[in-house]
């Protein structure tokens, strides 16, 4: 049917190889192609879940570093009464990038110094010298969005947003999120290992990558303990290594 094909064109846009008979792929492709998908799509939601993305509906694209304890997300200072009720929160799915890029230096200048890091020799609470400027689903920072330097309105060209294409327009919706984190998958080396592009890249080489973007993944060398391990994601390398075909 018409969503088959375009699954399966979406799916040649990744491989990279033409398909241009479309009459003869078999039904079980097409079923492996969207078990693929599915455990593509669970294996982003387990990570986002280690980030602190729990709630498994809309309030996860909401989140922000310490849940506001350190600021509330805000639109030119004002944190609450944009649209809906009076006394409403701002939502950072609300934001524009211009107006997310403005609340993610604010967010690292009141984390600066205040984020835990495990304790010394004698017991005592430290703490990192930098601040962080992560939120959202998959606690996007701002160096990783826009690029080191880059700004809304000037991104770099390998930063997400260049790369994506966005502009200071873009509001930071479930949507883009869900494109932003397939990317930063991607800049991982998992299409590399799925599809065997580039040489290809081994599993372990692909997990590391993963535990480089997101600190919460086992391997990760942050100061941040690890809630996503690898044999959490098991389920999801399983069909992906068998490239959704099932046993």
């Amino acid at each position: 049917g018409r969503n088959s094909k375009k699954a399966l064109q979406a799916f040649q846009k990744q491989i990279g190889v033409p398909v241009t008979d479309f009459s003869n792929i078999l039904p079980s492709t097409v079923e492996a192609l969207k078990n693929i998908e599915t455990a593509t799509q669970g294996f982003l939601d387990k990570v986002a879940y280690g980030e602190g993305a729990k709630a498994g509906d809309e309030t996860d694209y909401e989140i922000v570093y310490g849940n506001g304890i350190y600021i509330k997300p805000e639109i030119d200072g004002i944190s609450t009464g944009l649209s809906g009720a009076p006394n409403a929160s701002v939502k950072i799915t609300d934001m524009t990038f211009a107006q997310l890029y403005d609340y993610q230096n604010k967010l690292i200048a009141a984390t600066t110094g205040k984020i835990p890091a495990g304790k010394d020799k004698d017991g005592k609470k430290l703490y990192r010298k930098d601040g962080t400027s992560a939120l959202g689903k998959y606690q996007v920072v701002r160096d990783s969005l826009f690029g080191k330097n880059g700004t809304a309105e000037n991104p770099k060209a390998n930063s997400w947003a260049g790369i994506l294409k966005l502009d200071e327009n873009t509001v930071f919706t479930p949507e883009i999120q869900e494109r932003i984190g397939r990317l930063a998958l991607k800049q991982s080396g998992f299409d590399n290992w799925l599809y065997n592009r580039n040489g290809g890249k081994s599993e372990s080489n692909m997990l590391n990558g993963v535990a480089r973007i997101w600190a919460s993944v086992e391997g990760s060398t942050a100061d941040q303990g690890t809630q996503t391990t690898q044999a959490s994601l098991e389920p999801y390398l399983k069909v992906l290594r068998n490239r959704g075909v099932s046993d």
